[in-house]
């Protein structure tokens, strides 16, 4: 692929997945309709399950779309990246989620899974903490808010290595 320019590899491979996208979209559709049509709609739209797909398809069209229209420049903006990085994580926990059917996966996956909801509260409290470590950095005015985080956060790991 020397002879393939970095802007029609990105081109053709947004096209693809646009294509599969499609495709995705059309069997939510069709789900959509089959819930409807059993006169369980409510059931559909309830369900967290059904609300993270749509959620994953929402923002996977905004990312193919904002690609299809600036190329290869689109990379330039924070945004994009943070939330090409935020829709690639959706997918690997939604990977994550899918192999938690296979008997042979998910007996080592589920205690995981159930731990980190465990950890929840214990995570919520630390995050307290956090914020008000930034809030204080932030407060003497030498850092923008973004670099007063990403110091705080990082800090443990600096003091521990």
């Amino acid at each position: 692929f020397l002879w393939v320019s970095r802007e029609r590899c990105l081109m053709l491979a947004n096209a693809l997945a646009l294509f599969v996208w499609f495709i995705v979209i059309f069997t939510e559709v069709c789900q959509v309709v089959g819930y409807a049509s059993s006169g369980l709609i409510w059931r559909y739209l309830k369900s967290k399950r059904h609300v993270f797909d749509a959620s994953v398809l929402l923002f996977t069209g905004v990312i193919l779309v904002w690609t299809w229209q600036e190329g290869t420049m689109v990379t330039n903006s924070v945004m994009y990246r943070i939330l090409l990085g935020f829709i690639v994580s959706l997918k690997w926990a939604r990977l994550l989620i899918s192999l938690r059917q296979l008997k042979s996966v998910g007996r080592h996956i589920l205690p995981i899974l159930s731990t980190m909801w465990d950890v929840g509260p214990f995570v919520a409290v630390l995050s307290v903490y956090l914020m008000a470590a930034v809030n204080m950095l932030y407060a003497l005015g030498k850092h923008s808010l973004s670099d007063a985080f990403l110091t705080m956060y990082r800090l443990p790991g600096l003091a521990a290595g």
